[in-house]
């Protein structure tokens, strides 16, 4: 530790790396034994970096290693005799060779040597794909599709700035801006549209139109605020919208509400529920895609709800997502399955956009990856959403509900009439 700090005392006090003749003539005469190889490279720390430096100061051992070499004037071949000469590039001047440290330290001695650097890794700058992103099948596709000119609007808790994430717009129903204080409507956001941009990670559909739409501030909120929501999102004409709460209580308002966006032509996706029994509202209202979660192998999480009015299933286990104060974080629950739906959405209307919401919901569920029991299911639904841009499988056939209305008159004794009346499943 004592001989490392006198070598960087020694290179903050002659940054240059001039020496007298007398020197030069003196690191020549050495015969490079184990005790005088740190001298060498103090003397010539100007032909290298500080990764190389770090490295001939540390081996212990004389591993072979790849290096770069730099002449001053023009390669040398006499030069690399004793060393493995992988390439070389005569107009840079520069070859590239596998050496073990007493090769490396003396070619970095001689005169004609202009530079010596340890060769490295380089790597395709690129966002991480989180799991739940790469089930969905969504990157094969980015080179037809990324979403863009879809409009998804996030019924949340707002959506914070994050530099991998670009937000169109937005409004609050609440308070003066959309800024997300909680962090769960941010998360949401970036797994619908965390942006390929090379750094940091990236969500389903990376160039789908963005919107914040705030109607509570925590963990709780009242109903008035996301009908609210919804109004804006019909005033705006949003394609898409991605709801990741729940309540228990049916509401006939709110159904109304919800039938009318979709029948004005919006998607409508929600989370089921992470109580592990029944689903909530408002995925439980049958205009609403209801999304339960899966984990990494596909299996059903142990907290989605489930039942007859299941649709499809997404990653919702551990996803890594957008956070608060330009971080990530993971995050699980239904909440986090619904916005991989929408952003399959996004990817399919992009690529189509002669479709109605109707039609895109009949795709999901036609191209969905089958899991649980054959055919549709109340833990799965129609399977595991996928992004698909070769079918063209739009036929909508709803096997959410199996009821039929007998009218019987005239049965047992004359003008007795019976109504029997199945609703759901029975």
């Amino acid at each position: 530790m004592i001989f490392i700090l006198s070598v960087w005392i020694y290179a903050s006090d002659n940054s240059q790396g001039y020496f007298s003749p007398a020197i030069h003539g003196l690191v020549s005469s050495l015969n490079n034994s184990d005790s005088e190889l740190p001298e060498i490279i103090k003397t010539n720390e100007h032909k290298l970096n500080d990764a190389t430096k770090r490295h001939l100061n540390s081996l212990a051992v004389d591993y072979t290693d790849k290096y770069i070499l730099r002449f001053k004037k023009q390669i040398n071949e006499n030069k690399l005799d004793k060393v493995n000469v992988k390439k070389t590039m005569p107009k840079l001047r520069i070859a590239s060779i596998d050496a073990n440290r007493k090769e490396a330290i003396n070619l970095l001695k001689d005169s004609e040597i202009e530079s010596l650097e340890l060769d490295q890794s380089i790597e395709q700058l690129s966002d991480n794909i989180p799991y739940g992103v790469y089930k969905t099948n969504a990157p094969p596709i980015w080179n037809n599709t990324k979403g863009k000119g879809v409009k998804v609007a996030i019924l949340d808790t707002g959506i914070s700035k994050h530099p991998d994430l670009s937000i169109d717009g937005g409004v609050s129903i609440i308070s003066e801006d959309y800024i997300d204080n909680n962090g769960h409507g941010t998360a949401v956001a970036g797994v619908v549209s965390a942006l390929l941009n090379d750094e940091g990670l990236v969500g389903v559909a990376p160039e789908t139109n963005l919107y914040a739409v705030k109607i509570m501030e925590g963990f709780y909120g009242d109903l008035s605020n996301a009908i609210g929501g919804v109004e804006w999102a019909i005033d705006n004409n949003m394609n898409i919208i991605s709801m990741s709460f729940g309540m228990e209580a049916y509401s006939q308002i709110f159904k109304k509400v919800l039938d009318e966006a979709y029948a004005n032509g919006t998607l409508i996706v929600a989370a089921a529920g992470n109580n592990g029994r029944d689903i909530l509202y408002p995925a439980a209202y049958s205009s609403v895609i209801a999304v339960g979660a899966t984990d990494e192998n596909n299996e059903r999480a142990s907290f989605s709800s489930f039942g007859a009015d299941m649709e499809l299933v997404a990653a919702g286990v551990s996803i890594n997502s957008t956070s608060l104060a330009d971080t990530y974080s993971l995050s699980s629950g239904t909440s986090m399955a619904a916005p991989h739906v929408a952003g399959v959405a996004a990817l399919v209307w992009a690529y189509n956009k002669s479709l109605t919401n109707k039609q895109v919901r009949a795709k999901l569920r036609n191209d969905a990856l089958d899991l649980g029991e054959l055919g549709r299911d109340d833990y799965y639904g129609y399977g595991l959403v996928q992004a698909n841009i070769q079918s063209n499988n739009l036929s909508s056939v709803d096997e959410r509900y199996f009821y039929e209305v007998y009218n019987i008159t005239g049965y047992g004794t004359p003008l007795q009439e019976l109504h029997f009346w199945f609703n759901g499943t029975g």
